[in-house]
């Protein structure tokens, strides 16, 4: 019984980790897409589009998706 607790919590706490962490990591990336120029709703736009591809392929991070829109959108506009 203790071990399993030990275990339940060890999970819990790897979960919440990571999940601070990809918040983080989002909140950055909005900055950085602020800074660059990017208005409200390129913004938004880039989080939809995130959300959606990430959703689809799993191995990707909306946070490296949206890394991604805001370098393209600095080379093409």
């Amino acid at each position: 019984a203790v071990g399993g607790a030990y275990a339940g919590s060890t999970a819990a706490r790897a979960i919440a980790t990571h999940l601070a962490k990809s918040g983080s990591d989002r909140a950055h990336e909005e900055v950085r897409m602020r800074t660059s120029g990017m208005t409200e709703q390129e913004i938004k736009e880039a989080e939809e589009l995130a959300r959606a591809t990430s959703a689809k392929y799993k191995s990707i991070s909306t946070t490296e998706i949206m890394h991604t829109a805001r370098n393209i959108r600095a080379v093409v506009g």
